[in-house]
């Protein structure tokens, strides 16, 4: 299923087991759900490793994978300190482990999010405009890109439109 859908699955299965983890009342539970998370955890460190290392720039990759464990240290604090914030402030020790999936849900977006500027310019709405479209006022938006990107000397960008939008499209 790739490793981005597999993640995906993965943060399913944590938020389900969270919000299972609020109403456990006996060992045999406890017990279950952490076999549940344990058959998940292995596989999603190393699927997020391998789908991380798509993404990272070639000859970049001891910067980027120190940043990657830098984050893992840090994951560490944020988790306990969310919850124990939540839990504090509620009064209840279910409520703050229940928080935690605001870190998961923060995570699939994130991970839905990596496609770049055309990703966001659909989930916008956006339309893509061909460099041949048949509207002039389009076509003449490309060339403009198009030369903005010739001049500059950086790739040419896709174009995308948000033609139900009144305000500027940027």
């Amino acid at each position: 299923i790739g490793p981005r859908r597999a993640i995906y699955l993965a943060l399913v299965v944590y938020i389900v087991a969270t919000t299972l983890a609020v109403f456990l009342t006996t060992a045999p539970q406890f017990y279950g759900l952490a076999a549940t998370i344990g058959l998940v955890q292995g596989g999603v460190q190393s699927l997020s490793r391998s789908l991380y290392a798509r993404l990272i720039p070639p000859g970049k990759s001891g910067e980027y994978f120190g940043f990657f464990n830098m984050l893992g240290k840090f994951s560490s604090i944020l988790g306990p300190v969310l919850a124990g914030t939540v839990a504090l402030v509620s009064g209840s020790q279910r409520v703050g482990i229940l928080s935690i999936i605001v870190l998961f849900g923060s995570a699939g977006k994130w991970l839905s999010l990596q496609g770049g500027g055309a990703v966001v310019a659909r989930a916008m709405g956006a339309d893509l405009v061909e460099a041949g479209h048949h509207d002039p006022l389009k076509r003449r938006l490309v060339n403009v890109v198009e030369e903005m990107a010739i001049a500059s000397g950086t790739p040419v960008p896709l174009v995308y439109v948000m033609d139900r939008e009144a305000g500027i499209n940027a």
